[in-house]
């Protein structure tokens, strides 16, 4: 079941709820607020992104899960400063995480060599 509301301008203010077989709301678009809601009333809301070809490539799930990539993508987390820099990145193709320019597999590797110096 579907409710809009403002159904007359629904370009302004308007909200679309949406209803599982027994009358509960599940998903939500709220366009004032700019929100969309998933999940409710003993459903878990999940936000699935699908490729061009209809494969899952990435899917966050209602209890708190992300998962990036597979079906043919390396996934990549790129996290950015106020600035727009990119200071922590993580690649699931390398495996590995980079710190502002250093890879954690990098500082692994001077740590162990200045240990083995001893």
């Amino acid at each position: 079941m579907a409710y809009i509301e403002n159904p007359n301008n629904i370009g302004t203010n308007a909200k679309v709820e949406l209803s599982d077989a027994a009358g509960k709301q599940t998903v939500s678009l709220d366009a004032a607020k700019a929100n969309i809601y998933a999940g409710n009333d003993g459903h878990v809301g999940d936000l699935i992104l699908l490729d061009d070809n209809g494969k899952n490539s990435a899917h966050v799930g209602g209890t708190g899960d992300i998962e990036l990539g597979a079906n043919g993508h390396d996934a990549k987390v790129e996290l950015s400063d106020a600035a727009g820099q990119i200071t922590i990145k993580l690649d699931a193709k390398t495996g590995d995480i980079v710190f502002s320019g250093t890879s954690l597999k990098s500082l692994l590797e001077r740590i162990v060599a200045l240990e083995n110096k001893k």
